[in-house]
């Protein structure tokens, strides 16, 4: 027999029904959101509406929370609130991450089109030396790559060593070319529409055959095993069609592979021989011409050199242990802290010269200076005469010691890094293979499209482009932190499949 519902009784003495399809109340959640039971009680009909005005307001409040949260979410980061704070607990190597970020930046503005005089200027010129900055990004891979690993070699921990080593190996290459993939799958997508046009990508005329040249294409790069000289050599680089900025991919593929193998070939080698060997390796790579090797190895070379920093004290000694260094060596600790002092403050001087040098170096003129003022037609010069590319292969003798001199000087002074560890800076670090990635996109679709007509409105003058270039940077962070959020997924994949496979 079917229960009947239970009754409320109304102001005029009439039965209703205590059920929300009359009324449309839920009265189970009245009670326990106000802690107020209603069954069985008198209700009057401004109580009726009370409590529909409050069921409506509280579904509306929990749709705009909702509603709030993703339209936050589908802001970059810089627009959403607190997106530029920097993590509170910062890794020792964090500074680097907004070296690449910033490197990125300037190899934007290597590809802006915008021709100025003054820009050309020595150290001006360094914020459009986009060369120069692939440099950089080979030293901070080899850096970053072998960090831990040596780490592991140092403590003795094999086990933990050929783990991390299969891990790094496995992921690598999931983690440069489907991320590589992904942003040329972007770039077909946008020429499908015709937002896009490219000298080497046509429209085949179907989504579904351009799609299959796509395929096409990211299998003939994907190829770990062609050759990846790249833009070194000035020929016949290995990019994708699609977006051929690519071409430092390969390269970066083959020389993670290079660190890898170097760590595990020398892992039962003591730090001094290891230290031999790494640089016997970077000598060898500039004589046989694979100077983006030489980057990966000098990378290697800063990350064992950090692990010879003495590890910051954790507790203050105890106060009997500092009266007996005040009894017996307070002379000798005076001359020991002005020693240090004057030490750390000749590193710093060197290390400040290096990046003035490197920075210098990095304002190399596009034909090696051969014709220009002094000092490049001497440098030029010293160039090797066997280095093949022409003057775009060889340009990277001195663009890349240039590299090298801007990263050691980084590592060696810690006040230095402390711009990088700002917020806005780990930002841009946190983007650096979007911007790199995305601005050419970028370009094509908006910089050579509505903005160069904004430009031309604003009469082409130095403060048009000015105008033009925040909007067009705002696109860039845009896009690159659209691709970050996609890269992070493949990221997660990889680790995802690693788990899934390893034993």
């Amino acid at each position: 027999m079917q229960q009947s519902q239970p009754l409320l009784t109304g102001e005029d003495g009439r039965d209703v029904e205590d059920s929300t399809v009359n009324t449309g109340i839920d009265y189970d959640l009245w009670q326990k959101d106000m802690g107020t039971p209603l069954r069985g009680s008198r209700i009057h009909g401004l109580q009726i509406l009370a409590l529909q005005c409050y069921q409506i307001t509280k579904h509306y409040i929990q749709d705009s929370i909702l509603t709030r949260r993703f339209l936050i979410s589908i802001l970059p980061q810089y627009l959403q609130p607190g997106g530029l704070k920097a993590p509170p607990d910062l890794r020792s190597t964090a500074y680097l991450d907004a070296l690449r970020g910033y490197a990125a930046w300037v190899v934007v503005n290597h590809h802006f089109y915008w021709t100025n005089h003054y820009l050309k200027l020595p150290f001006i010129d360094f914020f459009h030396s986009g060369r120069a900055m692939v440099d950089i990004f080979f030293i901070i891979s080899g850096y970053v790559l072998s960090h831990n690993l040596l780490q592991k070699t140092r403590e003795k921990r094999e086990q933990n060593l050929l783990k991390s080593l299969a891990s790094s190996t496995f992921r690598r290459y999931i983690r440069l070319y489907f991320s590589a993939g992904f942003a040329a799958l972007v770039s077909m997508l946008l020429t499908c529409v015709g937002a896009l046009k490219y000298d080497l990508v046509a429209w085949q005329g179907s989504f579904f055959v351009q799609l299959a040249d796509w395929l096409k294409d990211m299998l003939r790069f994907s190829n770990p095993f062609a050759d990846v000289k790249g833009y070194y050599y000035g020929q016949q680089t290995l990019n994708s069609r699609y977006h051929p900025y690519l071409w430092t991919i390969p390269a970066e593929f083959r020389g993670s592979m290079v660190v890898f193998v170097f760590c595990l070939a020398c892992c039962k080698l003591s730090t001094t021989h290891r230290t031999i060997a790494c640089w016997l390796l970077i000598a060898l790579c500039y004589l046989w011409d694979a100077a983006y090797v030489a980057l990966f190895m000098f990378g290697v070379h800063l990350a064992e050199r950090s692990l010879n920093k003495p590890a910051p004290e954790t507790s203050s000694p105890s106060p009997e242990i500092e009266q007996l260094q005040l009894e017996v060596g307070a002379h000798a600790e005076k001359v020991r802290w002005r020693r240090s002092r004057l030490g750390t403050g000749g590193r710093y001087l060197v290390a400040i010269i290096a990046l003035v040098v490197g920075v210098f170096l990095c304002s190399q003129p596009h034909n090696l200076g051969k014709k220009g003022p002094n000092p490049w037609p001497v440098l030029s010069k010293a160039v090797p005469s066997w280095w093949h590319g022409g003057d775009q292969g060889r340009e990277h003798f001195w663009l890349s010691i240039a590299a090298a001199l801007i990263v050691w000087a980084l590592e060696t002074c810690p006040p230095l890094q402390r711009p990088f560890n700002w917020g806005f800076s780990q930002y841009v670090g946190k983007l650096s293979f979007g911007l790199y990635v995305m601005h050419l996109l970028v370009v094509r679709s908006f910089w050579d499209g509505p903005l160069n007509q904004l430009r031309s409105w604003l009469g082409n003058g130095q403060k048009s482009y000015c105008f033009t270039y925040v909007i067009f940077m705002l696109l860039v962070f845009w896009a690159a932190d659209y691709f970050t959020r996609v890269d992070r997924h493949i990221i997660a994949f990889g680790r995802w499949l690693e788990r899934k496979t390893f034993t």
